[in-house]
C-alpha cells in the first residue's frame, strides 16, 4: 500500500469518527433520573406509584435548616432567604411558620366546593352568598384585613383558607419570631418544593445550587450556616459521588490500557492509531 494510500484511509477515518462523535452529540439524550434504575412497571398502579416517586410533592420536598447564629439573626435570614426563593422559578412553594396567604396554592380553587364540607349542609344560592358577604364586611374591619383582602375576589366564601385549616396538623414546629425553629432554638427550619422531579439529579442538584445562593445573598451573621435534606438532597448528592467515582475509575482505566498498548506495540505511532 503507497503512503498517499495509507494517508488517504487515515483520513477518511478521522472523518468518520468525528462524523458519528458529531452524529452521538446530537442524538444522544443523558438524563439524571434514578427512576431509570427501577424495574419496567406493567400495571397501572405501579406506573401510578413510579410517577409519585419522581414527581410528587414529598419526593420534591427539600428540608432546610439554618444554625450558626443567634435566633433574632437566624429568623431574619429565614424570612429574607424564603422571599428570595419564592421569586426563583426553580422552587414552587416555600413556608418558614410565617402566616401568609399569598402562599395559598391557586390549583385548589377550581375544586374548592368539591373538597370542601361547606356544601353538605348548605346550598350555593343568593341567601347563602349574602350571609358570606356579609361576614367577609366584618374581616374587612378586622386586624385580619391585609391578609384577606386579596382573596376576596377570587373566593368569598373563603372556601381555599378553610380548607388549609381543616387540613392543618394539630401541632407543628415551635416558633420563634414568626417563623420555625427545632425544639432547641438553635435551628430556624423551612419547607421548600422544588419544581423539578424529586429523582432527577440535573435539576434537584440546580434547586440546591441556587438555594445555596440565595442563603449567602440573605444570610444575616457571618457564621450562619445551611443544611439541606431530603430525596432532592439524596439524589444530587448520590451523583456527585457516582460521577467523581466514574471518572476516577476511567482515568485509571484509560492509562492502564495505554500503558499495555505502548508495552505490547512499542511504538508511539501504533498506540495512536489503536486509540483511534
Amino acid at each position: 500500500m503507497t503512503r498517499g494510500r495509507r494517508s488517504f484511509l487515515l483520513l477518511a477515518w478521522l472523518v468518520v469518527v468525528a462524523a458519528l462523535g458529531f452524529y452521538v452529540q446530537q442524538r444522544l439524550v443523558i438524563s439524571g433520573d434514578l427512576r431509570l434504575f427501577m424495574p419496567a412497571p406493567s400495571t397501572r398502579a405501579e406506573r401510578l406509584l413510579l410517577d409519585e416517586v419522581g414527581q410528587g410533592p414529598a419526593s420534591r420536598l427539600l428540608l432546610v435548616g439554618l444554625t450558626g447564629a443567634p435566633p433574632e439573626a437566624l429568623a431574619e435570614t429565614s424570612v429574607a432567604l424564603a422571599e428570595r426563593l419564592r421569586a426563583d422559578s426553580k422552587f414552587q412553594l416555600v413556608t418558614n411558620g410565617e402566616t401568609r396567604t399569598d402562599g395559598l396554592t391557586d390549583e385548589l380553587l377550581p375544586y374548592r366546593y368539591l373538597l370542601s364540607r361547606t356544601l353538605d349542609t348548605n346550598r350555593l344560592d343568593g341567601p347563602f352568598l349574602a350571609r358570606e358577604l356579609q361576614r367577609r364586611v366584618r374581616d374587612l374591619a378586622s386586624p385580619a384585613a391585609d391578609l384577606l383582602e386579596p382573596w376576596l375576589r377570587r373566593d368569598p366564601t373563603l372556601e381555599v383558607l378553610n380548607l388549609v385549616q381543616a387540613w392543618q396538623q394539630p401541632t407543628e414546629p415551635e416558633r420563634l419570631y414568626d417563623v420555625w425553629f427545632d425544639g432547641g432554638g438553635t435551628t430556624a427550619l423551612l419547607l421548600v418544593q422544588t419544581r423539578g422531579e424529586g429523582f432527577n439529579s440535573e435539576s434537584q442538584q440546580a434547586a440546591i445550587n441556587a438555594l445555596r445562593k440565595n442563603f449567602a445573598d440573605s444570610r444575616k451573621a457571618a457564621g450562619e450556616q445551611l443544611i439541606v435534606t431530603g430525596p432532592g438532597a439524596f439524589s444530587a448528592l448520590m451523583k456527585e459521588r457516582t460521577q467523581s467515582e466514574a471518572q476516577l475509575i476511567g482515568a485509571i482505566d484509560t492509562i492502564t490500557i495505554l500503558a499495555l498498548l505502548f508495552f505490547a506495540y512499542r511504538s508511539p505511532r501504533s498506540v495512536v492509531l489503536a486509540v483511534l
